[in-house]
């Protein structure tokens, strides 16, 4: 329990590989963090501008968000890979090799986009797994800031040519730009 003093909730996994699962909880600065099958632990009262953080701690970790039954906006941001969920607080992303955002049901929108002036994939290094679940979802991946040309490929559910591979189930719509 943070008494909503812009606390930071962080949660450090071991030496090997961990699994690193948020799901969020009825209000902006509350959830649930799992480890790997270990009992998880609840946050709450954080403050509006409280933060949690899941750290890697060495092998090949993964940070998996999940969304609500409602229609979710995720925002993985550009030069930091912080993911946000709604208004909810940013889970920080500290050595994670992977990353893992879960739509669930609902008209969800996954945001993807490159700091200005650099390469999203220099942004967002890990490998990333999209899945809209049920829903009419939109899958928005923003690179237009790269100054280099990439040569990008999609196929159906990957998207690859700006560095990490982003793959991705169950969308709608894909608004990709390139600049």
């Amino acid at each position: 329990n943070g008494d909503e003093n812009n606390a930071n909730f962080s949660v450090v996994g071991t030496a090997g590989n961990d699994s690193f699962h948020v799901t969020p909880g009825p209000t902006n600065d509350s959830g649930q963090v799992q480890v790997n099958s270990l009992l998880g632990v609840t946050y709450q009262n954080l403050g509006a501008s409280g933060s949690v953080t899941a750290t890697g701690n060495g092998g090949t970790d993964l940070l998996a968000v999940a969304g609500t039954s409602g229609s979710d906006t995720f925002n993985v941001a550009a030069a930091t890979g912080n993911v946000t969920l709604n208004a909810n607080l940013p889970i920080v992303a500290t050595a994670i090799a992977n990353l893992e955002l879960d739509g669930f049901t609902g008209d969800d929108v996954f945001n993807l986009a490159g700091a200005s002036g650099s390469r999203l994939a220099a942004d967002l290094a890990a490998p990333i797994t999209l899945n809209g679940s049920g829903g009419n979802n939109a899958l928005n991946v923003d690179d237009s800031t790269d100054p280099a040309a990439n040569a990008v490929t999609t196929a159906p559910g990957t998207i690859t040519g700006i560095g990490s591979t982003i793959s991705y189930s169950n969308f709608v719509t894909l608004n990709l730009d390139l600049g």
